[in-house]
């Protein structure tokens, strides 16, 4: 072993137990040794560094350095075979793309991981690539085709009796539960949830099931209960700066729930408070809500006027903020309470604006989609392309290599019919002047029978010369194999295989 791979071996041994105590150092010392490994050829040690590489990059959240380091390491991956790591390269990668926003490369990469999972099969990373689709699938609005990923990812994390898995994949499908308003299926699923996040000791997960479980009692009208959980959350220390957009809903949840079962004074107390801090926030959307929540609260105990004026306050929000797909809400509750305050002109005026909107933000909803699957068919459309065209190449480089074959084949034809071509005519030419050496010798045999012992041998010497040239022309003229080799004094030299025939 060199002395540069044993320093090699030493600084990778270190990078990985640096790396092993979550310790961001192991980065640079990773990326120089990926460096290394390229130039002398490493290839054993490149994929695991770029794997540990990918892991701490990730972990650092260093998006921008996440996308060169992990496409070489899928097409490390990919020269060795390695489906493994083919499938971990691909999630990291669609994770990428998912946080840039882009949809369309991470379900390309989430796909490809695909292929090989259902082919080979990848215990260690298929619940991620799951998971994965489950989340841009979501994003995209295929909520069917969401709930479906969601739903193989938890069986698979059910099988590995993965706990947190299953906790964080279970929170994933309540949401698609409240979108279709099945309360029921997200009241079921989060008390599971719960009963797990305690079990882990999981504090944030068990305050995002417990709000989900509030919502699914609300949904229910099982409003005392439902102000139970919601009293439970807000009583918490759970709500740090970063979760105030939740402590506005559970409040206002709260709020809801209590205005539901006529304690008015009390739902608009914790409505006001949910208020508030949505304005110190600036939470634009939860403010509007709010104030539907408090005109809500005024139009069940008959307070029209009250009703009347918080709405127009709360459209004033949605028309500068340009929330058009909340304008129908606000409408309708705004002809509702026209309608109780007998103002019925007005509130004509308002229900056919309410159904206007409607009408208009479906047909956005369908242009939007039109356009979203029109954009996913061109990106498929060119991927095929691409696909189709990457095959052509390796056809186009497999004849090329075919052709290269064939004429190297043809050279060695002509090469041999040469040779041949050479050996009989060197073989008739040398034969002539052989055989009147050979006669002549036998002459003197012959003719000088009474010859000293030396000159016999000097005769037979002659006859053993012309037997190994006889045997060399011989093998000129049979399909024996040869090799090239360099000779001494330069130039090339031919080397016979070795045969039967006499080398004396």
């Amino acid at each position: 072993m060199s002395k540069k791979k044993e320093s090699f071996d030493k600084n990778l041994e270190i990078a990985k137990k640096l790396f092993d105590q979550k310790d961001f150092k192991s980065i640079e010392l990773f990326e120089s040794l990926y460096e290394t490994a390229k130039q002398e050829n490493y290839t054993d040690e490149i994929v695991e560094i770029l794997v540990r590489l990918s892991f701490m990059i990730s972990m650092k959240k260093d998006l921008e350095k996440s996308l060169p380091v992990n496409l070489d390491l899928l097409s490390w991956a990919e020269k060795e075979n390695n489906h493994s790591r083919i499938v971990y390269a691909c999630v990291i990668l669609s994770t990428y793309y998912w946080k840039k926003r882009n949809p369309g490369e991470a379900l390309f990469y989430l796909q490809k991981g695909e292929k090989i999972v259902l082919k080979y099969g990848d215990e260690k990373n298929d619940l991620n690539l799951y998971s994965n689709f489950g989340l841009i699938y979501h994003d995209l609005n295929q909520v069917s085709k969401s709930l479906e990923y969601y739903k193989k990812a938890l069986k698979i994390a059910e099988k590995k009796n993965n706990k947190f898995a299953i906790m964080h994949i279970s929170l994933n499908i309540q949401s698609y539960y409240y979108e279709s308003k099945n309360y029921l299926k997200l009241n079921e699923l989060c008390l599971k949830t719960i009963s797990l996040a305690e079990e882990l000791n999981s504090k944030e997960h068990f305050f995002m099931a417990k709000n989900n479980l509030g919502v699914a009692l609300l949904g229910l009208e099982k409003y005392e209960e439902a102000v139970k959980v919601f009293y439970e959350i807000v009583s918490s220390d759970f709500f740090e700066p970063a979760y105030q957009s939740s402590k506005v809903n559970s409040l206002m949840n709260l709020g809801k729930g209590y205005t539901h079962i006529k304690k008015y004074d009390l739902g608009k107390k914790y409505l006001f408070e949910a208020l508030k801090i949505a304005k110190e926030n600036s939470l634009d959307k939860e403010i509007i809500r709010c104030k539907l929540n408090i005109s809500d609260n005024s139009y069940l105990q008959n307070d029209y006027i009250n009703s009347e004026r918080i709405l127009l306050k709360a459209l004033k929000v949605i028309e500068k903020n340009n929330f058009e797909n909340l304008k129908s809400g606000i409408y309708t509750r705004l002809a509702e309470t026209y309608g109780k305050m007998e103002n019925f002109k007005e509130s004509a005026k308002l229900w056919k604006k309410s159904y206007e909107n409607s009408v208009s933000q479906s047909e956005k909803h369908f242009s939007d989609k039109v356009a979203e699957i029109e954009a996913q068919f061109e990106y498929e459309k060119e991927k095929r392309e691409k696909e189709i065209l990457d095959i052509k190449n390796k056809e186009l480089q497999k004849i090329i290599n075919e052709l290269n074959s064939a004429q190297s084949t043809i050279r060695n034809l002509e090469r041999k019919e040469t040779v041949a071509a050479m050996a009989i005519t060197t073989s008739h030419e040398i034969n002539q002047p052989l055989m009147t050496i050979k006669a002549n010798a036998e002459m003197l045999k012959i003719y000088n029978q009474n010859l000293d012992e030396k000159s016999m041998k000097n005769i037979m010497k002659i006859d053993e010369g012309i037997q190994k040239i006889s045997n060399i022309l011989n093998k000129f003229l049979s399909e024996s194999k040869t090799e090239i080799d360099s000779y001494l004094q330069g130039g090339n030299v031919l080397i016979f295989e070795k045969d039967n025939l006499s080398e004396n």
